[in-house]
């Protein structure tokens, strides 16, 4: 600084000297140049420029200057290799890039300021809830003063009977109750002095959850074990407040049905894991059987009309070709819808892996049927083998169709959980968030 402090006095200095620079601005005297050379020191002026050379170093200054309508302004930059300074001056302003870093000092300052006097502020008050709390047993103030100012605070704004029955509380337990806020610490207290310690032993995050609950619900909760109180914790708010509705043989009898599992995620919640490899087999199954499904059905279309074409030709001949052409693609629909459901139970995650293999096996069997019964219908000559390959077919739907809107039904119900297993998760998150 004290080297860019030095270069602007010199340049200030050297202006001084060069009458052009801030006088009038004639054309004939725009270009004049004045070069000085002196103790090996050479200074070269001109109109708004001043240059200093000794061979060292190169220092230059450039000025400017206009007048206009009694508005002045001056401007100095002073350059030395990697150094830099502008000085500008108009009407009154001064630097503003000093300004600049001037105002993010004090910013800087102010903030500190600040957080000193929040700070400050946060202690007397701890102090001055202490003081007030003066009068209370010795050793259960003691512990409450080893509590942060906010809980302190808490803690003071409560009725004596209640900060009585609080601090009473082991110092685990207090510290975790302190960081209730003021209407659910004052439910907590009004419970019996066992059911408030049961109550206080859980973590600071269940305690919150379940504080959430009237007396009434809360005195049945903490009249179960600890084991109960725990799993009950646990549960969604909306849960918890069902259950403590019961009685205590019906809330027993309900928790021995509920499994509580730790998720970070939904993906946690998948009845199965299946490796991407597989997955994506899955998927190329289920796209080919879809374009199989739909050809079959295309192709059928076509059958059926010239069928039709050959019956009303009276084509005996042509009837039993376009025959059985109309069951074998109506085989392949059966069998390509078949196809797509199978595909999707093997990508799901949220069928049990025993479940799914029992109903990949249950399709694969309906599969089977009707490519036995297609194998049939090849073989057809005449119009009676025909008819009954075509009374099997017909026969084998009736039985199927129903067994595959089951399966269909499965797989969409599996789809359906693992959503509702992303809401449970998210419903959870934002439990936590707003407790």
């Amino acid at each position: 600084m004290r080297k860019i402090m030095s270069l602007i006095v010199m340049a200030v200095f050297l202006l001084s000297f060069v009458p052009a620079s801030l006088a009038d601005h004639d054309k004939e005297d725009e270009h004049d140049v004045v070069s000085v050379s002196a103790g090996g020191v050479k200074v070269v002026a001109s109109e708004g420029r001043v240059e200093v050379r000794d061979g060292i170093r190169d220092i230059k200054a450039t000025t400017a200057s206009n007048v206009k309508e009694k508005k002045d302004e001056v401007r100095v930059d002073v350059k030395d290799g990697k150094d830099a300074v502008r000085i500008r001056v108009k009407d009154g302003k001064t630097d503003i890039r000093t300004k600049i870093n001037d105002k993010k000092t004090e910013v800087r300052t102010d903030i500190k300021d600040r957080k000193t006097e929040i700070k400050q502020k946060f202690e007397d008050r701890r102090q001055a809830n202490i003081d007030n709390l003066k009068d209370m047993d010795p050793e259960k103030l003691r512990k409450i003063e080893a509590l942060s100012a906010v809980s302190i605070d808490r803690i003071a704004n409560v009725d004596s009977e209640k900060r009585e029955k609080i601090s009473a509380l082991k110092k685990e337990r207090l510290e975790r109750v302190s960081h209730l806020d003021k209407e659910k610490l004052e439910r907590i207290s009004d419970l019996k002095k066992e059911h408030l310690e049961k109550i206080a032993d859980l973590d600071k995050d269940k305690l919150r959850k379940i504080a959430h609950l009237d007396k009434v619900k809360l005195e049945k909760i903490a009249n179960l074990d600890a084991k109960k109180i725990d799993k009950i914790a646990k549960l969604s708010r909306a849960k918890q407040k069902e259950i403590a509705g019961l009685d205590k043989a019906q809330i027993a009898k309900r928790l021995d049905k509920i499994k509580v599992k730790s998720v970070r995620k939904a993906d946690d919640l998948k009845l199965r894991v299946i490796s991407k490899q597989k997955a994506d087999i899955a998927k190329k199954r289920f796209s080919d059987a879809r374009k199989k499904y739909e050809d079959a059905k295309e192709r059928y279309a076509d059958a059926r009309a010239k069928y039709l074409e050959a019956k009303d030709a009276g084509d005996e001949e042509g009837k039993i070709e376009h025959a059985k052409e109309v069951l074998l693609r109506s085989a392949e629909s059966i069998i390509g819808h078949l196809e797509k459901i199978k595909s999707k139970v093997e990508e799901s995650e949220n069928i049990e892996e025993d479940k799914a293999n029992d109903l990949i096996g249950r399709i694969d069997n309906q599969i089977s049927e009707v490519e036995s019964i297609k194998s049939d219908i090849k073989a057809a000559e005449t119009a009676e083998e025909i008819r009954e390959a075509a009374k099997s077919l017909k026969g084998k739907w009736n039985n199927i169709k129903h067994k595959a809107k089951a399966f269909a039904e499965r797989v969409v119900t599996a789809r359906i959980q693992g959503v509702v297993h992303q809401g449970q998760v998210l419903e959870k998150k934002l439990q936590w968030v707003f407790l």
